[in-house]
C-alpha cells in the first residue's frame, strides 16, 4: 500500500537557525596510521589515514611532534617540493599544503579530480596524479596557489601509482600491469607501451638505474627493463608468500614494505636475480619507506615511525615514534591541557593564545578514559584499573600519585567537595574518599538499575546518565543509606549529565540533547528536546550555553536563555569522533580521538525567540472530518514526548502507521494525510506514548 505522507511541523522549541559560529584555529594531531614517510633536512613528515604530520627528528632518539594537518581524509599518497606538500586524498581530491610552519599548516587549494586519487609524482613544474578507473592526470603545478590540469589518459586499467622519469609516465594499473606514457608534450600525452604479463596486482613501482621494479599483492617482486619505456621486458622475480605494498629503490639496495609481514631488504646488483639480504619485523604494519644517507626511515602504520642505521649486513634500530593513542577526554587548569590518551596515559598541552603545545605526559595503569581536574590534582578514569591521582603541582609536569581500584569500568570523574564520584559502569557510582589524594579510598558504591555513564552533583542531589535507565536522580545526603528520588525514562541511551539551574541536561544518543525540570527532583519531568546531527554522547555547560560532544559529527552549542526554548545556536564538524570538551572563555578545547583541537566560539545569542503558547492538554484531530482523500492530522502536546500515531480500521486492523516512535518537542503539530488508497469508511487515529493513550475517529468518504 502506498500512501503519501508529508510533515509539516508548524511550532519547535528547538530552532536550527543557527545565531553563533564556531572555528577551528588549531589542531594537534596525536593519533594516526603512519603510511608514507618523505624526510627533508631535520623534519620528517607523514603522510596516514587522517592527515599529514610533521616531526622534528634532528634527535633520533626523542622525536618531536611539530604538528600536521588532520581532517584530511584517506591520504595514500604525497609529494613534497620545498614545504609544498601535494596530498592524494584518495576519494576525488589532491590538496596543496603549505607546511613551512607545521604548527598551523595552510590548505592553499584543493583539485577535484574524477575517480580516487591515489598517488602523486612531481617533476619540475609537472605533476602526475594516479586517479584509479580515470587513468592519470598532467598537472601544472608551476604556480602552487593555481595548479592546472593540463591532460588525462585512460589506462584501460586502475591506476594506483605514478612516477615521472623525463618525458615519460610510468603508472602501476593494478591488475592491468604497468603503462608507460610518452609526455614530451604533456598536452598531448601518448600511450606507447606496457607490461601485462604481471602475476600478481601492481601495487607500486619505483625506477632506478634503468630498472622498474614492481611491488605486487598476491606474488611478490618483478623487475622490468626500463631502457626503452615504450618497450618493457621482464627482466627478473623473487615471488613470496607475502603481499609486497610499497618500495623504494637506491643504488643497488631496495627495500620492500608487506604491511603486516615488516620489510624486505633486498640486493638489486644483479637485478635479473634480487637477493634478500636482510628483512625487518616490526609490531605495527610497515607501509611506506625512504632511505635518506645510511638512514631508513620506516612508517610503521599504527606503530608511528622507525629510523634504522642500515650501513651494516643487517638493520640497527636507531630510535622510534610513538603514535599517541586516541584521545578520549580532556580538561583545562590555566593554561594547562590535560588530555585522557587511551593506552597512552596523561598526555600535557600548554594553551598559548590560538595555539596548542605538547609538553610531555605522565602513565596510567590502564588506558585513560576522562580526566578532570580539582585545584591541583587530576582525576583520570582508566577504565577496569579504576581513578590515577595525579599532583598537578608542577602543571606541566603531573606526578602520579596512586590508583584507586574500583569494583567496575571507571569512565568519568567529578568532584564535590573532598568526595570523587566516579561513574563505574556495570557498578553504578563509585564514591571515593579524596580528603587526602594521595592516599584516596573507595567509601562505597551507588548501584544503579543499568550502567552509570556520566553523572553530575549538586547540593548532595547525584544525578546518573544511567544508559537505557536514562536519568536517575538519587539524594546522597547519607551515604549509609541513598534515596532513590526519581528520574526520567529516555527515548536512547543516557549518555552524559549537565546541569544548569533547576535543569539537567542529558546527552541521549541518537535522540540528541533532552532537557528536564529537576527543580523538584522526585517528580521530575522532561520539557523540551533538540535533535542533533549526530549522536549526542558529552554535555557540559557554561553560562547559558550548552557544548555538546556529538561523537561522530563534531559539536554543537545550545543556547539555553529559555531552557524550555532551547535553540541550537552553533555547530561544527571535526576531523575525528567528537567524545569530550573542555572550555576557556570563547575557546573550544576538542577531544576528537585523532587530535585535539582547539576552536573559537562566537556566542552570539539567537535573538527573538519564537513566543509559544503551549497546549494545556494533549490531543489529535483531524480537519475536515469527514474528509475526502486529504486531511490535515493535528497533534497537541503540552509537554515533550516520544510518540507513535498509527490508522486503525473498524476491526482494529492497522491501515497505516503514520508516525513511527518519533520525537516531538511540547507545541502544535500538523501532519499532511492523503488517504488515496485507502478505501471509504470509519477509521480511528491512535495516539501513543509512555503516558498518552489517545483515539480520534475520522470518516473518510469518497
Amino acid at each position: 500500500m502506498k500512501t503519501r505522507l508529508l510533515m509539516l511541523i508548524t511550532v519547535l522549541l528547538a530552532s536550527y537557525a543557527y545565531g553563533g559560529s564556531i572555528e577551528q584555529i588549531d589542531d594537534w594531531y596525536v593519533s594516526g596510521f603512519y603510511e608514507i614517510p618523505i624526510i627533508l633536512g631535520d623534519r620528517a613528515y607523514v603522510a596516514n589515514v587522517h592527515g599529514i604530520a610533521v616531526l622534528n627528528v634532528s634527535n633520533v632518539n626523542n622525536m618531536i611532534s611539530l604538528g600536521g594537518q588532520s581532517g584530511l581524509g584517506y591520504s595514500y599518497g604525497f609529494d613534497m617540493t620545498g614545504y609544498i606538500a601535494y596530498l592524494a586524498n584518495w576519494e576525488n581530491r589532491l590538496l596543496v599544503i603549505d607546511l613551512s610552519t607545521p604548527q598551523s599548516p595552510e590548505i592553499i587549494t584543493e583539485i577535484e579530480l574524477d575517480g580516487e586519487v591515489w598517488t602523486v609524482d612531481i617533476e619540475g613544474d609537472v605533476a602526475a596524479v594516479a586517479a584509479g578507473p580515470y587513468g592519470v592526470y598532467l598537472l601544472d603545478v608551476s604556480d602552487p596557489e593555481n595548479p592546472d590540469v593540463i591532460s588525462e589518459f585512460g589506462i584501460n586499467g586502475f591506476a594506483v601509482d605514478v612516477l615521472i622519469d623525463g618525458d615519460w609516465v610510468f603508472v602501476a594499473g593494478w591488475d592491468a600491469g604497468v603503462v608507460t606514457a610518452y609526455i614530451g608534450n604533456p598536452a598531448v600525452p601518448e600511450v606507447l607501451g606496457g607490461y601485462v604479463g604481471n602475476p600478481g596486482i601492481v601495487r607500486d613501482i619505483d625506477l632506478e638505474s634503468g630498472f622498474l621494479y614492481l611491488a605486487e599483492e598476491n606474488y611478490g617482486l618483478e623487475v622490468l627493463y626500463a631502457g626503452d619505456p615504450a618497450n618493457l621486458e621482464f627482466t627478473g622475480s623473487f615471488p613470496t608468500p607475502y603481499d609486497f605494498m610499497r618500495l623504494d629503490a637506491e643504488g643497488n639496495d631496495l627495500y620492500v614494505c608487506a604491511g603486516l609481514d615488516g620489510m624486505a631488504i633486498f640486493d638489486i646488483t644483479n637485478p635479473a636475480n634480487p637477493t634478500l639480504t636482510s628483512t625487518i619485523h616490526t609490531n605495527g604494519e610497515v607501509w611506506g619507506a625512504q632511505l635518506v644517507g645510511n638512514r631508513l626511515w620506516v612508517a610503521d602504520g599504527p606503530g608511528g615511525l622507525i629510523v634504522y642505521d642500515v650501513a651494516g649486513a643487517q638493520p640497527v634500530q636507531l630510535g622510534q615514534h610513538e603514535i599517541l593513542g586516541n584521545i578520549l577526554g580532556v580538561a583545562r587548569s590555566g593554561n594547562a591541557i590535560y588530555a585522557a590518551a587511551k593506552q597512552d596515559g596523561l598526555q600535557v598541552f600548554e594553551l598559548s593564545g590560538n595555539a596548542l603545545q605538547w609538553r610531555g605526559s605522565a602513565s596510567s595503569p590502564d588506558s585513560a578514559r576522562a580526566v578532570t581536574v580539582a585545584g591541583t590534582y587530576a582525576y583520570a578514569a582508566c577504565g577496569l584499573a579504576g581513578v590515577s591521582i595525579y599532583d598537578l603541582s608542577q602543571p606541566f609536569a603531573p606526578v602520579q600519585l596512586t590508583t584507586v581500584n574500583t569494583a567496575g569500568s571507571a569512565l568519568r570523574v567529578v568532584i564535590e567537595n573532598d568526595r570523587a564520584w566516579v561513574a563505574d559502569k556495570t557498578q553504578g557510582v563509585a564514591v571515593l574518599d579524596i580528603s587526602s589524594p594521595g592516599s584516596a579510598v573507595v567509601l562505597t558504591n551507588l548501584m544503579t538499575q543499568d550502567e552509570a555513564l556520566g553523572l553530575a552533583i549538586e547540593n548532595d542531589i547525584l544525578y546518573v546518565a544511567d544508559r537505557d535507565a536514562g536519568l536517575r536522580i538519587i539524594d546522597v545526603s547519607s551515604l549509609i543509606i541513598p534515596v532513590i528520588l526519581g528520574g526520567v525514562i529516555l527515548t536512547d541511551e543516557a549518555i552524559d549529565v549537565a546541569l544548569y539551574n533547576d535543569y539537567a541536561l542529558v546527552a541521549n544518543f541518537e535522540a540528541g540533547l533532552r532537557i528536564i525540570d529537576v527543580s523538584d527532583p522526585a517528580a521530575s519531568f522532561e520539557v523540551a528536546s533538540v535533535d542533533l546531527p549526530g549522536h549526542a554522547e558529552r554535555v557540559i555547560v557554561m553560562d547559558q550555553w550548552a557544548y555538546v560532544g556529538l561523537h561522530d559529527m563534531g559539536m554543537a552549542v545550545i543556547d539555553l536563555t529559555d531552557p524550555e526554548n532551547p535553540v541550537l545556536n552553533a555547530y561544527q564538524e571535526s576531523p575525528g569522533s567528537a567524545v569530550d570538551l573542555a572550555l576557556n572563555n570563547d575557546q573550544i578545547i576538542l577531544a576528537d580521538t585523532y587530535s585535539l583541537g582547539l576552536y573559537t566560539f562566537d556566542a552570539t545569542p539567537v535573538i527573538d525567540h519564537p513566543a509559544v503558547q503551549l497546549p494545556s492538554t494533549a490531543s489529535i484531530a483531524a480537519y475536515p472530518n469527514p474528509f475526502n482523500n486529504s486531511a490535515q492530522i493535528v497533534i497537541e502536546l503540552p509537554h515533550a514526548a516520544s510518540i507513535a500515531v498509527n490508522l486503525y480500521n473498524l476491526k482494529g486492523e492497522k491501515a497505516l502507521q503514520l508516525v513511527d516512535q518519533r520525537w516531538y518537542n511540547a507545541g502544535r503539530f500538523e501532519i499532511d494525510f492523503q488517504g488515496d488508497n485507502l478505501p471509504s469508511g470509519i477509521y480511528f487515529l491512535k495516539l501513543e506514548s509512555q503516558n498518552l493513550n489517545l483515539t480520534e475517529k475520522i470518516v473518510l468518504l469518497k
